[in-house]
């Protein structure tokens, strides 16, 4: 019951977070935040230590470790001497502000209020991982409990961003202040709930439970159809592109596996389809240019330039908005705040130390879905890693030319995606050592079982 209540709460903090402009707002982000921490000592301090999920591989908690010490240490006040051993022109700011703040010790990061509000987010994203990976260990037979909640969050946004787009005839943005960012929602779990619908169809169901089945599965059909349709009318060109890559990908996987996967390479083929038929009749109706290829190329040229003048260490993470503005040339007159491309801003805030640690822990998580991937005692299981690896696809290929990875919600939603993926995988383990133990059973739940 423990982990139910839990799960509910986890969502109910979610749906907050998005229904609140995504949780970009810091009052907004301090409420989710404060609630992630009371939730986290909940589930890990009303249970005995020994009836935990095992603990994170050595490798994904080094990782971690890593970046946060990497992070803190940009904060850290050191003296001027060092700072312009370690980081020249950071010193050179310090120095050119020293008539106005004559001050003996500072940090690398260029603004230390931005990169400690960046290190708390981290904290609230590594937090979701672990709980949605320990959720997923304990409900190993009712991993819809996990899952469901996205499906609702993803189904709300897509209904009032469609609500938006057919009463003003702008486009579906949902609680979000961008419609891109609406499509990073629902890209990421357009695939999650497309492969419920073959792992459904495929368990074993008798009697009555076979209504509740059909009746599962209709669900499943509508809600797929519904983010599918919201993610065309949100009209970003990136967010479609992103979703027809998690179709490619969701459909090798399911190749690639072994075995009869029949219904997954349906599914995502009849999506990628859908997509690239209905793409173009969504993208004519774009009346606004937004921002242009042009302005794009000059940002990210500026943000070259801020790389070259902290390449080891960066300007601090979340600090870009402060370091960028002395090297850029684009929109003048309008104030250049991301890179519109997450992995170049990643490198310019963290520089080449901190960005390999963070490809690092993104290698990390991904060894992790393939591992269960790699498992072939539970078809569910490897059915649902497809799937999660699929969404993740989605949101890296739409972070190359938008700002996802700094939208609280979407990476909270990622982070939930990825923890459900390592947490079947440890399910994967338990089921195995179990059923070794003990014969066979005959009933077993929707989400864990297939003829």
């Amino acid at each position: 019951m423990r982990d139910l209540i839990a799960s509910f709460v986890l969502a109910v903090i979610i749906l907050f977070t998005v229904f609140n402009w995504a949780g970009v707002t810091p009052r907004e982000w301090s409420f989710t935040l404060v609630a992630i921490c009371l939730l986290s000592l909940f589930v890990w301090l009303s249970r005995a230590a020994n009836a935990l999920a095992p603990p994170l591989s050595p490798a994904l908690s080094l990782m971690a470790a890593a970046l946060f010490v990497y992070v803190g240490f940009q904060l850290v006040p050191m003296p001027l001497g060092w700072l312009r051993i370690l980081s020249p022109n950071r010193f050179e700011i310090v120095q050119m502000l020293a008539p106005i703040h004559n001050q003996a010790w500072a940090p690398l990061s260029v603004s230390p209020q931005l990169t400690f509000a960046q290190l708390l987010r981290l904290l609230g994203y590594f937090l979701v991982f672990c709980l949605t990976r320990e959720l997923g260990f304990q409900l190993q037979n009712r991993l819809w409990v996990v899952i469901a909640p996205l499906f609702l969050v993803a189904s709300v946004e897509s209904s009032i961003g469609l609500v938006q787009h057919f009463t003003t005839g702008d486009y579906g943005m949902g609680t979000y202040a961008n419609h891109g960012h609406l499509a990073g929602l629902l890209e990421m779990v357009l695939p999650l709930a497309l492969i419920m619908i073959p792992i459904c169809l495929r368990a074993k169901r008798t009697g009555i439970e076979s209504t509740g089945s059909v009746a599962i599965v209709c669900a499943l059909v509508a809600c797929s159809a519904l983010i599918l349709i919201g993610l065309l009318y949100t009209s970003s060109r990136m967010g479609l592109a992103a979703a027809a890559v998690s179709m490619v990908v969701l459909a090798i996987l399911a190749l690639r596996s072994g075995g009869k996967r029949t219904y997954a390479v349906f599914v995502a083929a009849a999506a990628l389809v859908f997509l690239l038929v209905s793409a173009p009749l969504s993208l004519v109706s774009r009346y606004e240019p937004g921002l242009t290829t042009e302005v794009r190329l000059q940002i990210w040229s500026d943000t070259l330039k801020l790389i070259a003048h902290y390449p080891v260490f960066g300007c601090g993470l979340g600090a870009f908005v402060s370091a960028v503005q002395k090297y850029r040339a684009a929109t003048p007159l309008a104030l250049v705040d991301y890179a519109h491309d997450d992995y170049l801003q990643l490198f310019a805030e963290l520089g080449v130390a901190g960005f390999l640690l963070v490809t690092g822990l993104g290698v990390t998580v991904v060894r992790g879905i393939l591992r269960t991937l790699r498992n072939e005692s539970n078809q569910p299981a490897r059915l649902l890693a497809m799937a999660c690896a699929a969404s993740l696809a989605a949101i890296a290929v739409h972070s190359l030319v938008d700002f996802q990875f700094y939208i609280p919600a979407n990476v909270m939603v990622a982070a939930w995606i990825a923890g459900i993926a390592h947490g079947i995988g440890l399910d994967v383990d338990r089921a195995a050592r179990m059923e070794a133990a003990r014969p066979s059973r005959d009933g077993a739940d929707w989400v864990d079982a297939v003829p």
